[in-house]
C-alpha cells in the first residue's frame, strides 16, 4: 500500500474543496423530484460534467426521464461500484423552509436544500473522487464504476434493479452514498412484506348488526389482530456475526428516536404497521367490503417465504383474501468482507474515529445487490432533515466523505487483493 499516494489523494480532495461545494449546490438547484421522477436535467448535467473531464458516460433510459449513468475508471478485477441516486422526495410547502429548497444556500457551513443529504452531496463526493483517482489510474489493478440511478425514492425498479437484471450494474463490491452520517456504516437491512388484505361481507341495515349480515370491517380487524399475535411470536435465528452490530444499532436507534428501549424490539423482532384501511359506505349500512394495506418488517434470520407462509395459512383460516404489494428478504454484508474492513480503515485514518457497523430498520437499493450476493454497504454524509423541511448537509462532512471514498477505492483497487470474501 503506497502511503505517499494515499496522502496525495487526501490533499488533492482538500484542494478541490470549492469544486465539491459548488457541485453539491448546483445539483440541488436542478430539481429532480420523484414523483414525478423525470431526472433528465440532473442526469445530463452530471453526464456533461464527467465528459468535460475526459470520461465516457453511458446513459441507460428504460423509460423516458428515468436515466441511469454508467462511467468506468481503470481495468481488470475486482470492480468497486459507487452507486448514488439523483431523485429526491418532493420539497413540500416551500413556506415551511427557512430558505428556497432549490437554492443550495450555504449558511453557517451547512448547504441547505432538497436532496442535500439524500443524496446529492454524496454524488458530488463520488464524482470528485472519480476525478481525483483519474491521476492514479495506472496504479489501479481493478475497475471503479460510477453508477448514478434515477428512482431509489420510488423503489429503484428502473434504476439499480433494471441495471442488475440486464447485467449492466454488476460488480464485486458496492458502496452506496446514502446519508448514514460519517460515524456509521450500514451493513444490513430488515426485510419487508407489503400486503393488501381483502375481506368480503353481507350488507344489511346497520341497526341489525351483529345479528344480521356480515361486517367486512370486523373481519379485517380480526385478521390484523391475529396477524400481529402470530408474527411477533415467530422464532427467529439472527446470524451470530451481526449480533454485535445489531446491539450497536439498537443504542443508536434508541438515541435517535428517543424510543425508550424499543430499539431492540425493532431491530431484533418483527414490526407491523397498518398504513391504509378502507371499507364501508355509510354509518348505518353493514359494510360488504374492506381492505387494509399492511407493512411487515423482519430481521435477518427468517425468510420472506416463511413470513408469507404464516400469513397465508392464517388468512385462509379466516377467509380473508390477500394481494402481495411488495416483498424482499432481509440481508446483510458480513463485517469480515474486504469492503467493510477497508472502508473502516479509511474512516479511521481520515476522521480518527472507529465507525459503528449499523443494521437499519429500513432499506434502499442495497437490497438488490444483496439479493445477488454482492457485498454492499451504505456510507454517506449528512442525516439532518432527510425527507423533512430544511434538509441540509455539513460542508466538512462532504469533504471528509469524498476523502473516504477516494482512499477506500484506492485501497481496494491498488493492492494484490483478489479474494471476494
Amino acid at each position: 500500500m503506497n502511503s505517499r499516494i494515499i496522502n496525495n489523494i487526501i490533499k488533492s480532495v482538500e484542494n478541490r474543496k470549492e469544486e465539491i461545494i459548488n457541485l453539491t449546490r448546483e445539483l440541488i438547484r436542478i430539481r429532480s423530484e420523484n414523483p414525478p421522477g423525470d431526472i433528465t436535467n440532473a442526469a445530463f448535467y452530471v453526464k456533461e460534467y464527467l465528459e468535460k473531464n475526459g470520461f465516457s458516460v453511458r446513459p441507460v433510459e428504460p423509460e423516458k426521464g428515468r436515466i441511469s449513468l454508467i462511467s468506468v475508471l481503470g481495468d481488470g478485477t475486482p470492480t468497486l461500484i459507487f452507486n448514488g441516486h439523483l431523485d429526491t422526495v418532493p420539497a413540500g410547502d416551500p413556506t415551511k423552509w427557512d430558505v428556497d429548497p432549490y437554492s443550495g444556500t450555504l449558511i453557517n457551513n451547512f448547504i441547505y436544500g432538497r436532496g442535500a443529504s439524500d443524496m446529492k452531496a454524496a454524488i458530488a463526493g463520488f464524482i470528485v473522487s472519480f476525478l481525483t483517482l483519474q491521476k492514479y489510474e495506472k496504479h489501479l489493478n481493478g475497475k471503479l464504476k460510477l453508477i448514478i440511478v434515477p428512482d431509489e425514492e420510488s423503489g429503484g425498479t428502473l434504476g439499480t434493479k433494471y441495471l442488475l437484471e440486464n447485467n449492466l450494474g454488476l460488480g464485486d463490491y458496492v458502496l452506496i452514498g446514502e446519508p448514514t452520517g460519517l460515524e456509521l456504516i450500514e451493513i444490513g437491512h430488515k426485510g419487508a412484506l407489503w400486503i393488501k388484505l381483502k375481506a368480503y361481507g353481507i350488507p344489511s341495515h346497520g341497526a341489525l348488526s351483529p345479528y344480521v349480515g356480515e361486517n367486512a370491517i370486523l373481519k379485517i380487524i380480526v385478521a390484523i389482530q391475529q396477524m400481529i399475535n402470530t408474527l411477533i411470536h415467530l422464532e427467529l435465528n439472527i446470524p451470530s456475526e451481526i449480533l454485535s452490530s445489531i446491539d450497536e444499532s439498537t443504542e443508536i436507534l434508541n438515541r435517535t428516536f428517543a424510543i425508550r428501549g424499543a430499539g431492540e424490539k425493532i431491530l431484533k423482532g418483527i414490526t407491523f404497521n397498518v398504513g391504509i384501511i378502507k371499507g364501508g359506505q355509510k354509518i348505518n349500512v353493514i359494510p360488504d367490503y374492506c381492505e387494509a394495506e399492511v407493512d411487515v418488517r423482519f430481521p435477518p434470520g427468517i425468510s420472506k417465504e416463511d413470513i408469507l407462509a404464516k400469513v397465508r395459512d392464517l388468512l385462509k383460516e379466516l377467509k380473508v383474501d390477500y394481494e402481495i404489494i411488495g416483498m424482499f428478504d432481509a440481508g446483510y454484508t458480513s463485517p469480515n468482507v474486504t469492503l467493510v474492513r477497508e472502508l473502516r480503515e479509511s474512516v479511521k485514518m481520515i476522521l480518527n474515529i472507529n465507525p459503528f457497523l449499523y443494521i437499519t430498520w429500513a432499506t434502499g437499493d442495497s437490497k438488490y445487490y444483496r439479493s445477488k450476493g454482492i457485498p454492499v454497504v451504505n456510507y454517506g454524509p449528512g442525516r439532518e432533515g432527510v425527507h423533512e423541511y430544511n434538509e441540509r448537509v455539513k460542508v466538512e462532512d462532504i469533504i471528509n466523505a469524498t476523502k473516504v471514498y477516494a482512499v477506500t477505492a484506492y485501497r481496494m483497487l491498488s493492492g494484490s487483493r483478489r479474494s471476494i470474501l
